[in-house]
This record gives structure tokens, sequence and C-alpha cells, in this order.
């Protein structure tokens, strides 16, 4: 780590240290996934458990029953989420997360 602030502190950029860290790849959380070794010796990737967390929070907030909303409402924001969703994190990641959660 120390290497890596001295090559960028020549570049004039700060390295985020809570954040960052000379580590192994599996445990750690990266853009929302985090990656894991199956038994056959395949590297995967999930989505990461804050991640799915989040997702599942903003389902609640938009499903609550005290929104004032009509269904339709919901159901029209609830297609946006899902489909945002579907964009950034692949279903086979996302059954996977789910199936193992």
């Amino acid at each position: 780590m120390k290497l890596l602030k001295r090559c960028y502190d020549k570049l004039y950029l700060r390295i985020n240290t809570s954040k960052s860290a000379v580590a192994s790849g599996f445990g750690r959380k990266f853009r929302g996934y985090t990656l894991w070794e199956a038994p056959n010796g395949e590297i995967r990737r999930l989505v990461s458990r804050k991640a799915l967390e989040t997702f599942k929070q903003r389902i609640r907030q938009l499903t609550g029953r005290s929104g004032g909303r009509s269904i339709s409402q919901v159901i029209k924001a609830l297609r946006r989420l899902c489909t945002g969703l579907e964009s950034v994190f692949p279903i086979s990641a996302i059954g996977t997360t789910l199936a193992t959660a």
C-alpha cells in the first residue's frame, strides 16, 4: 500500500484508505459484487449483501401501506426499480444471491 501511495502522490492523486486495500479479492466488495470460489474451483460473483439489503429496503419503501398511492403507481415504480436493477446486476447473479441469502 505504501508503494501505491508513493506512486499516486507523484501523480497528485489521493487514495481513499477506507475503501482501498491490498488484499485477496475474496470477501471484498467491489462495485456491488463479492467474489467467491465454487466447489469445482470456478470463481463466481454475487451481489453483495449491502447492495441486496439496499434493494430490499427500497422495495419496502415503495410497497408501504401508508404511501397514499394507487396500485398502478406502485407497480410503475417497482417496474422502474427492477428494470434498473436488472441492467446493473444480471438476473443470474441476483438469483444465486437470493438462493443463498
